[in-house]
């Protein structure tokens, strides 16, 4: 008869830990994800200047003789958007077993990717920027997954680069299609599948998205004192697709920086066009000055379609509530360059590989 006060207790304290560490977590989440302050307006480091990417006209790749006219790189987008899409793409960071039907995780982490820093498309976007380009892209990622029956989780993630004004949002569906063999037949190791798709978000003139199927292993083994550690092992497929807006390669005086002697000095076409006065029975005309010639240098780069085949290592630790992970994640097979290759002398026809190495803590409710 004792044992309701105790019960009804232990509910009250579990509540009261479950309550404290929701908050707790919220916190950590808004402040590691940079919400506050919120607000800032301006260009960040890392930013993805696309007006950079641009050849003069006369010199190899373009066609165009006039020295006010100027054509798109795409090599260089090619090449920027690929190291973009692997820092934007979701890491593995949790084992194959799933939460259960009543399981909550709430997780933040840190994944870190190397970027070709000394290459073209990094110095352009770097002009009239404070420093060198930096050899790594960081992104933060908060993640809130529910566990379902049979094995099913479904999450949502929310990211932010770090020194870029780029914001990722995405989803996740894992199914532990083996999992829980302990004994008997036993020692069967943890296996699920898993889909994911992110969209990028922060910047007008670029759409990057990454889709993975992801087949990932692992096994819990336990090792005293309240402790868990699983090690896990995953393939992953990653596809990227990356759009551009209507970009100006001539965006103006502000963002041309001092002349070399060698590229004219840019002129935007659309800030030389005003609305005139009006006319009875008619429209406001357009008005603009100059001749139009700068018209041509508005262009949309060709869109990338790419694949890529990656392997995570990684384990995780366990204690009570509370876990921490890290991972590794490398190509197993550097994409091939779909872009024309402006000097094939000069560049490799193939893209860099990269590495991403991310650490995560949370807590599963």
């Amino acid at each position: 008869m004792r044992r309701l006060p105790a019960a009804s207790g232990q509910r009250a304290a579990s509540q009261e830990l479950l309550t404290s560490s929701v908050c707790a977590w919220v916190a950590v989440l808004v402040l590691g994800l940079g919400v506050v302050p919120a607000g800032r307006a301006r260009a960040e480091s890392m930013d993805p200047v696309l007006s950079r990417l641009r050849i003069a006209g006369g010199r190899p790749g373009c066609g165009n003789t006039s020295d006010v006219n100027f054509c798109k790189d795409d090599e260089l987008f090619e090449r920027m958007v690929s190291e973009l899409g692997v820092a934007l793409a979701p890491p593995m960071a949790s084992p194959a077993a799933s939460h259960g039907p009543s399981g909550l995780s709430l997780a933040l982490d840190v994944t870190v990717t190397n970027v070709d820093a000394n290459a073209a498309q990094w110095g352009r976007t770097q002009a009239g920027a404070s420093g060198e380009p930096d050899p790594v892209l960081a992104w933060t990622h908060a993640t809130l997954r529910k566990g379902l029956p049979f094995g099913l989780e479904v999450g949502t993630t929310i990211g932010r680069g770090h020194a870029t004004s780029l914001w990722s949002l995405g989803l996740s569906l894992k199914w532990a299609i083996v999992e829980g063999f302990r004994t008997g037949i036993g020692a069967l190791p943890d296996v699920a599948l898993q889909a994911t798709t992110t969209r990028s978000m922060g910047l007008d003139d670029l759409r990057l998205a990454t889709h993975t199927g992801e087949l990932l292993f692992s096994k819990p083994l336990h090792i005293g004192r309240g402790y868990r550690v699983a090690p896990f092992l995953g393939v992953q497929l990653l596809f990227l697709e990356a759009q551009s807006g209507l970009v100006d390669l001539t965006p103006g005086p502000d963002d041309s920086g001092p002349g070399d002697g060698q590229e004219p000095a840019d002129v935007d076409a659309f800030e030389r066009c005003r609305p005139g006065a009006p006319e009875p029975g008619r429209g406001t005309p357009l008005v603009c000055t100059g001749n139009g010639d700068d018209f041509i240098n508005n262009v949309q780069f060709n869109p990338v379609d790419q694949t890529r085949l990656r392997l995570f290592v990684g384990g995780e630790l366990q204690y009570g509530l509370w876990r921490v992970s890290t991972s590794l994640g490398f190509d197993l097979l550097a994409p091939e360059l779909e872009a024309m290759r402006r000097d094939p002398g000069q560049t490799e026809a193939t893209l860099k590989r990269q590495l991403a190495f991310s650490i995560s803590a949370g807590a599963v409710l």
